[in-house]
């Protein structure tokens, strides 16, 4: 759930006014600056549709000059193993199995991966891989990332 919001908010009229979903935006500081943009749409994406978004979305960047550093722009599709970057995706992939990153340890661990129970508007609960049937509560405000690994219904 590390997304840029004023970032997201910026870029989101371009993406939509080509008929995509912006799904989320990650900006990672690794070797050099990376900005992340995740785009979908019904049929799906295409490399057509990621160079048509990232011509677009570069061009906003380019006039808004809100990274004041040198970074590499992707566009992508969410792909199999979609990011979850806002509470209502968490709400839609109810059932299914997903891995949470945390920014700090609960019960000592950071890293977890277990099916979607509940989702509340600050918190949700999973079904612990390797804990048996046993279900465990998670703040929102904790996650640093989370994915989907796979869909069960």
């Amino acid at each position: 759930m590390q997304q840029d919001v004023k970032l997201a908010g910026i870029i989101k009229p371009a993406v939509t006014s080509l008929g995509y979903e912006l799904v989320g935006v990650e900006v990672i500081n690794s070797l050099g600056k990376i900005v992340r943009v995740y785009i979908d749409k019904a049929e799906g994406v295409t490399l057509d549709d990621c160079a048509k978004a990232s011509r677009q979305v570069a061009s906003v960047l380019d006039v808004e000059d809100y990274i004041a550093s040198a970074y590499n722009l992707e566009v992508s599709s969410p792909g199999v193993e979609r990011p979850l970057f806002s509470v209502e995706h968490f709400k839609v992939q109810i059932g299914n199995r997903i891995k949470v990153k945390l920014f700090s340890p609960v019960s000592g661990r950071k890293n977890i991966l277990g099916i979607l129970r509940l989702v509340t508007d600050t918190s949700f609960s999973l079904e612990i891989d390797d804990a048996g049937e046993e279900v465990f509560e998670y703040e929102f405000s904790n996650v640093n990332k989370a994915n989907l690994i796979e869909t069960l219904v």
